[in-house]
């Protein structure tokens, strides 16, 4: 399934892109609503990483069903578009996991996106990695930026800095826990990252 106004904008370019698999490590209520939009703007190849169970329907694959997070993926993902390859791990992560993906979607939490963010530098892999997404509430203030340019907001990814992480993509809101959630809203402003992310890198190859 491809979406026709994706499909307008984008041009055969969007058949290249569709080549490509995505890799979504974390399908919490972010993740999940990326994963959604990600499907339906004709994206067929994922590898979708999660060890939990649905439990609330601010999650975009809830559907009452007491199923992993991974198997209610690859259900939405089948029921979208039925010619999606789609490889699901309900078990912990692990970096081979990743072995085949071109592109990561990283929203797991702090500390273990750092592990995520560790594994697809030493292979090679293009990654963005959100943080602090889940209070997103305006599009404007949801910001992509090197891990450096953020360090004196987040000084806890002040290590990681040092380690060598200084120019790796972080997806990142400073909106506080105060103000209504709209997780949605932060998938929805991922995929659009994330496709951009994967434009750039056609267009350097």
């Amino acid at each position: 399934m491809d979406d026709i106004r994706t499909r307008l904008l984008l041009g055969d370019e969007l058949s290249q892109l569709q080549l490509n698999t995505i890799a979504v490590v974390g399908l919490g209520r972010v993740g999940s609503y990326m994963l959604e939009t990600l499907s339906r703007i004709g994206f067929k190849r994922f590898i979708v990483i999660d060890s939990g169970v649905l439990s609330d329907n601010f999650n975009a694959l809830y559907s009452g069903e007491n199923i992993s997070k991974a198997e209610a993926a690859k259900k939405r993902i089948d029921d979208i578009n039925e010619d999606a390859e789609v490889i699901a791990y309900s078990t912990p992560y692990n970096k081979n996991m990743l072995k085949s993906a071109d592109i990561i979607a990283n929203t797991l939490p702090a500390p273990y996106c750092f592990n995520v963010m560790r594994d697809a530098k030493e292979m090679g892999i293009n990654i963005i990695t959100g943080y602090n997404l889940k209070f997103g509430y305006d599009p404007k203030e949801i910001k992509l930026k090197k891990l450096k340019q953020i360090t004196s907001v987040f000084p806890e990814l002040i290590p990681l800095d040092k380690e060598g992480f200084s120019n790796e993509k972080i997806l990142f809101s400073e909106q506080k826990e105060d103000k209504i959630y709209y997780p949605s809203l932060s998938g929805l402003v991922f995929s659009a990252e994330l496709v951009g992310a994967l434009i750039a890198a056609k267009s350097k190859s």
